[in-house]
């Protein structure tokens, strides 16, 4: 007798009881949510000078990251990531594979921008501090971002290469879940079928032991 479906569904946690009957639009709708207010974020950077753009992208990429870490470890307690720095969680995150080097290499960048700026008192930041950004970031978002009317060194394109990529790091890390979720759905679907069949081998097992004693 096959092991009743609800019933393997009742041993299981709420949400991976809602995992487990969730469609691809649904698994889509929870991988997509941001982390961060979007539209609070966008404000942010486009009201702040040119310097604090930097400061506050950083803020969001540290938080991004350290998500994004979060979703893909099992149990990130054990190696306390919250008292990781931002050069260390973005080596583990490359270690782990959680992000590609394309967006790592400008994420890096920003990191060491930011540093040069938290330890200059009169900091400023120049055309080629703002390139040597510009310069790393992916081929493809440079390409939207230089659609803008304003010039590659203007503080309005700085900021919109900063927002673009705390943005696309958000993305990336909404696809992960989805691919995780996706691939935790399909764990529990092969749990209820290997249940089934574990239960199938018990009552064989038995009704070969019963038809032995007569």
């Amino acid at each position: 007798m096959a092991l009743d479906e609800s019933a393997y569904k009742a041993s299981l946690s709420k949400f991976d009881q809602e995992l487990y009957d969730a469609n691809e639009k649904d698994i889509a709708r929870r991988a997509e949510t941001f982390s961060f207010d979007l539209k609070r974020f966008v404000s942010r950077i486009d009201a702040c000078d040119t310097w604090q753009k930097l400061l506050q992208a950083h803020l969001y990429l540290d938080h991004v990251v350290s998500k994004a870490l979060n979703d893909a470890l099992v149990c990130p307690s054990a190696i306390l990531t919250s008292r990781m720095g931002f050069a260390q969680k973005a080596s583990l995150i490359e270690a782990l594979g959680i992000l590609p080097a394309e967006i790592l290499i400008p994420i890096r960048a920003i990191n060491r921008l930011r540093n040069k700026a938290a330890h200059e008192l009169d900091f400023e930041i120049s055309e080629d501090d703002a390139r040597s950004i510009v310069d790393k970031v992916p081929k493809a978002l440079r390409y939207l971002v230089e659609q803008t009317r304003d010039t590659a060194e203007s503080p309005q394109h700085f900021g919109m290469v900063l927002k673009f990529m705390v943005v696309q790091t958000e993305i990336m890390r909404h696809e992960n879940v989805r691919i995780r979720l996706t691939s935790r759905q399909r764990d529990l679907k092969l749990g209820y079928a290997f249940s089934n069949l574990k239960q199938m081998r018990q009552e064989g097992a038995l009704d070969f032991l019963q038809t032995a004693d007569e």
